[in-house]
């Protein structure tokens, strides 16, 4: 083969290689495209703690691996959070706590102090006040896994205090608070440190479905002023049931919710112990033509 003729297969060959860069360049940017411009499928995941204690654990996924991450549960269920992170990019947009016990934030504590490769936008809890909490405080809050998490976090700008009627942008969530502690749920101070308890309400921007969530809130005081407030706001296709379920809201407020699901944060000691008032309130529930979720059949993942 003469020097022209090597010239000449030459340029066949880059021209060649050229198109094959283009092309697979062209489907690159096609993938690119579909990938943002498709639509976002949102899932709500209901889990059980590691422990086999009552906690609170949820996670608001997409297919686009964004991540909301609701309480997390007891210390013990930390690792059980780290692997639900991992699988979404170790990666999370937001964490919202929705009250200080130690079945909603000790898992929180434990993973804050030892993050590794996770990595948290923003921090959103109720702000209760410690020293006014310290005067009231009952046998059952375990107050200092409460000065734990403010230790952690003091000077942290990640953390916000979410504030009454403060509507939350995240992705193509909006998030509208009504519940939280301040001068207002300073009246509900025969237990604060659960009735204080972030009640908010979830939804899409082009989302068909809504969930109401109410961390430990359980008391009529809490109730009444949530119906008069709120009224008809609070209706919603998803409840997660204050107070797991036992000892709960009255059944005027879940009345008003009205949901097709109720999601009792509740293991089958809670469920079925003759003490508790749990599955009398399944019961009731079901009465009104809601679908029960507890932690017998978790995870549970809900459409969202």
């Amino acid at each position: 083969m003469d020097q022209g003729e090597k010239e000449k297969n030459m340029k066949h060959t880059k021209k060649y290689l050229l198109m094959c860069i283009e092309v697979i360049a062209a489907i690159l940017i096609i993938f690119l495209i579909f990938r943002l411009t498709a639509d976002t499928k949102w899932e709500i995941t209901q889990y059980s703690d590691a422990s086999e204690s009552q906690a609170i654990f949820y996670t608001i996924t997409s297919n686009k691996k964004d991540l909301v991450v609701i309480d997390g549960g007891v210390t013990a269920n930390a690792e059980k959070v780290k692997e639900v992170i991992k699988k979404n990019g170790n990666h999370v947009d937001a964490w919202i706590l929705t009250h200080p016990h130690p079945d909603h934030i000790g898992a929180f504590n434990e993973i804050y102090a030892q993050p590794g490769k996770i990595k948290i936008d923003q921090i959103y809890d109720n702000g209760l006040d410690y020293e006014y909490y310290d005067t009231l405080d009952r046998e059952w809050d375990n107050i200092g896994t409460y000065a734990t998490y403010l230790d952690l976090t003091s000077g942290d700008s990640r953390i916000k205090h979410v504030s009454r009627n403060t509507t939350l942008e995240i992705k193509d969530l909006t998030f509208e608070f009504m519940n939280t502690y301040d001068e207002i749920s300073k009246e509900f101070k025969e237990d604060i440190g659960n009735d204080a308890s972030l009640v908010f309400k979830v939804s899409r921007k082009e989302g068909p479905k809504t969930m109401l969530f109410t961390g430990d809130c359980h008391s009529a005081v809490v109730s009444e002023y949530l119906i008069k407030e709120y009224g008809e706001r609070l209706k919603a296709d998803y409840v997660q049931m204050g107070h797991h379920g036992n000892n709960t809201l009255p059944q005027e407020f879940y009345e008003y919710v009205n949901p097709s699901k109720a999601c009792f944060d509740a293991p089958e000691w809670l469920v079925n112990g003759e003490q508790f008032t749990t599955k009398a309130t399944q019961d009731y529930m079901r009465t009104m033509g809601a679908e029960v979720y507890d932690y017998t059949t978790s995870p549970n993942r809900l459409d969202f």
